[in-house]
């Protein structure tokens, strides 16, 4: 019971995460996606949409149960957005049901981002590099069994989903994909990337989450743009081996981390690491060992611990020294667990927001401790 609700949190803080890597009209909102119409028009009925297609630059066919196009979607020439994936909301998912890549889709030659997440696509057709304008494809969900190499020849692409696919080979030459800014690899039944890997120069953000890596290459290191890496339940990797590799990025500043026993003493040689998450669903965690070593790491401004066992919580006098923090967040799923938390934190005197404070059993006490100008909920 704890692993299927931590997994569900998991999805829920993904969704979110990934809301921001979404067009700038669409995000998500608790879980539900949410769709600016004061942003470009959007069209949600193929049929609406053809009474003046040469306008349509977005069309929302997301959790129809479609499982072909018509031909008549070619005549969308201006077309830049398509969605035919799934819409995600709380309680329920509505997909659609493509069993083969739309092979209508390659005459949308201004096509900028394709979303077919969810659907039954085993394989990606050659024919893709023919939307030469393409920056972003998710194909989440989908059982894709061979790493596409195709989509090497798309010169733009930026954003690249292969969550949860079949995909266990990634080729040598994955460095192809030059201008990859964002790659997700979440679920991953992989158990390597290959050596290569390093030579993604302009790739930002990596999520790896729950996926079944056992080592990450050496060259990870060279990728020297990396600014978000999700490493959420990927349970074999060598934590301590992984953060020797990735220490000196400079640019990464973001890490979300899960089922550790305690922190790496490494973990204090990042150099702007800003954001340190951690999900604990199995191991008791040293909070005075783990708080030490966050105090360590001198650039670190915000800190979620997400507890996923044992009643008996309590945030020892370390805290206090973990006085670079602006913002902290301590929770734990059963919400009639409270916790317990030492009064040294009145020394975060730079704490701008602090969340889920009702949960603290002591709550009264240590609201009066915090400085005035934090935000606390």
């Amino acid at each position: 019971m704890i692993r299927f609700s931590i997994i569900i949190l998991f999805l829920t803080f993904s969704a979110i995460a990934k809301s921001q890597l979404l067009p700038p009209q669409i995000t998500v909102v608790d879980g539900e996606l949410i769709i600016d119409a004061k942003a470009n028009k959007r069209y949600y009925d193929i049929k609406e949409a053809l009474k003046n297609p040469d306008s349509v630059k977005i069309l929302v066919l997301q959790g129809q149960n479609i499982k072909e196009l018509p031909k008549s979607i070619t005549k969308f020439k201006n077309l830049e957005e398509l969605y035919l994936g799934y819409i995600q909301g709380i309680g329920y998912i509505e997909t659609n049901n493509f069993s083969e890549f739309p092979k209508e889709i390659f005459e949308l030659k201004k096509l900028k981002i394709l979303q077919l997440n969810n659907n039954q696509i085993t394989e990606i057709p050659e024919e893709i590099k023919k939307l030469e304008s393409l920056q972003t494809l998710e194909l989440f969900g989908n059982p894709i069994k061979k790493f596409p190499v195709s989509l090497y020849e798309l010169p733009k692409l930026e954003y690249l989903d292969l969550g949860n696919t079949e995909i266990r080979v990634y080729p040598e030459d994955i460095y192809k994909l030059k201008n990859l800014k964002v790659l997700d690899l979440s679920f991953s039944k992989s158990k390597r990337l290959p050596e290569s890997f390093g030579k993604l120069k302009h790739l930002e953000r990596l999520d790896l989450s729950m996926s079944n890596f056992n080592k990450l290459p050496n060259s990870l290191g060279s990728c020297e743009k990396i600014a978000h890496l999700d490493l959420f339940g990927t349970n074999s990797i060598d934590l301590e081996e992984t953060f020797e590799i990735i220490k000196d990025i400079d640019s990464l500043k973001w890490i979300h981390l899960n089922e550790i026993k305690e922190l790496p003493k490494n973990i204090s040689e990042f150099k702007n690491l800003e954001t340190l998450f951690i999900n604990n669903d199995k191991y008791p965690i040293n909070y005075s060992q783990l708080l030490t070593r966050i105090s360590e790491i001198k650039t670190l401004k915000s800190l979620l611990i997400y507890n996923e066992i044992g009643s008996d919580w309590i945030i020892p006098d370390e805290i206090g020294l973990c006085t670079q923090l602006i913002k902290l967040e301590f929770y734990h799923s059963n919400k009639y667990y409270e916790f317990t938390i030492s009064t040294e934190i009145q020394k975060l005197t730079k704490l701008k927001q602090f969340s889920h404070i009702d949960r603290i059993d002591n709550y009264n006490e240590i609201k009066n401790l915090l400085p005035s100008s934090c935000y606390i909920h």
